[in-house]
């Protein structure tokens, strides 16, 4: 039996990731195209990437409960579903896998609940 790292890494090949070097990973995710657009237009305000601001979002939103979702959040929500690859460090992989197995959601779902809440916080830092 497989146990630390090793176990994990495994758990999540069966999620799809692909490994990206030692310690990040990377998964084609689909997110709602204006929920992309809007975490694209902040990653280009903050000179970052796509996955930096989901993986900050993540963080932020993880060390709170889940916010309960507006009008304004469930228009980012809606729509049309788009394909974009997302790289994140293995620990956040693990934890984010972890999470979509014990609630039974999907890890595209924890993430756009995660930018949702977080979003205040980028708005504050982009300006």
């Amino acid at each position: 039996m497989q146990h630390g790292i090793a176990s994990d890494f495994a758990r999540l090949e069966r999620h799809g990731l692909e490994r990206e070097g030692s310690n990040s990973a990377s998964r084609m995710l689909f997110l709602p195209t204006p929920l992309l657009r809007d975490v694209e237009r902040y990653a280009l305000r903050l000179n970052r990437t796509v996955s930096w601001c989901l993986r900050m979002a993540w963080c932020l939103a993880s060390s709170r409960e889940h916010q309960q979702i507006d009008k304004v959040h469930a228009r980012l929500l809606a729509g049309r579903k788009r394909a974009v690859k997302v790289t994140l460090p293995l620990g956040t992989w693990i934890d984010l896998t972890f999470e979509s197995e014990q609630n039974d959601r999907s890890q595209s779902w924890l993430l756009q609940r995660a930018w949702v809440n977080a979003r205040k916080r980028f708005l504050r830092a982009a300006r």
